[in-house]
């Protein structure tokens, strides 16, 4: 999926990640937006391998999370496709690191009921 883009191709503006920036979380949140291309679907190449698809809003935002993140190095692009795959919007390439919490401090607690009360 995702062709070659056309010289034309519409810009694409990525705000999260941030380039060069450093992530802490194996998922990644990924905000951008192209005002040119509302309700257009698109592509999030992660590390150059399809990551996952969607549909930008009514006014061309994308607000999404991406999985598979590596540690150390990654790269991710979004792509904009017309109805035959054509790129028809592409961001340029965002470098980040993904650095693992590795201090021992709980990245998450996880709380369950329980039928049975203690006092």
């Amino acid at each position: 999926m995702g062709n070659q883009a056309a010289t034309n191709a519409k810009s694409v503006t990525i705000d999260a990640p941030t380039m060069s920036g450093t992530e802490k979380n194996e998922i990644v949140s990924v905000f951008g937006s192209s005002l040119d291309l509302p309700n257009s679907p698109y592509e999030i190449r992660l590390n150059n391998v399809s990551a996952t698809k969607g549909i930008t809003d009514s006014i061309g935002s994308i607000n999404t999370f991406v999985t598979g993140v590596v540690a150390g190095d990654n790269t991710l692009q979004v792509k904009i496709l017309d109805i035959n795959d054509t790129v028809i919007g592409e961001s340029e390439l965002i470098h980040f690191t993904y650095a693992p919490i590795a201090d021992g401090v709980f990245n998450s607690i996880q709380i369950l009921p329980t039928a049975k009360l203690k006092q």
